[in-house]
């Protein structure tokens, strides 16, 4: 495992992005690419826990993550319950916007105050929507809605 900083682009960059995420940098895209905005996360990371702010994910930055579940190594092979790979991914394509619309219809809503929220009017909600507690995005979840 090397190093991670800004200029790297692999699919070790997305993990970490996807971890700064998961930790409550919204800002941050999980594309691959550490540019400025996952060195701003990842110095801001590293301030959190008392590391050098450099911007670059190295031994006492990994760590740390590990400390909070992010998975340096993942083993492919094992597909069975409660592995990294189950379970296994569906057997059919995403939906595009089309079919999605199709199946759920479209709705109205507000832009909220803070601009970075909406508010769905009418019962489109009720109708579609079911609430399921992810015990691994708690935390992202309540960055999303404070």
């Amino acid at each position: 495992m090397k190093a991670l900083r800004k200029g790297d682009r692999n699919s070790e960059v997305k993990h970490w992005q996807f971890f700064l995420v998961g930790q409550g940098h919204t800002h941050v895209v999980a594309d691959g690419d550490f540019g400025s905005k996952t060195e701003k996360a990842t110095k801001e990371f590293q301030t959190k826990f008392g590391m050098i702010s450099d911007g670059v994910v190295g031994n006492e930055c990994y760590r740390e993550a590990m400390k909070l579940g992010f998975l340096l190594v993942t083993d492919l092979i094992d597909k069975s319950p409660g592995s990294l790979n189950w379970p296994a991914p569906p057997s059919f394509s995403a939906l595009n916007p089309a079919k999605i619309r199709s199946l759920f219809g479209s709705f109205d809503f507000t832009i909220l105050p803070d601009k970075s929220n909406i508010k769905i009017k009418g019962d489109w909600e009720s109708r579609n929507i079911i609430s399921v507690e992810v015990p691994e995005l708690i935390g992202l979840v309540e960055s999303w809605t404070a």
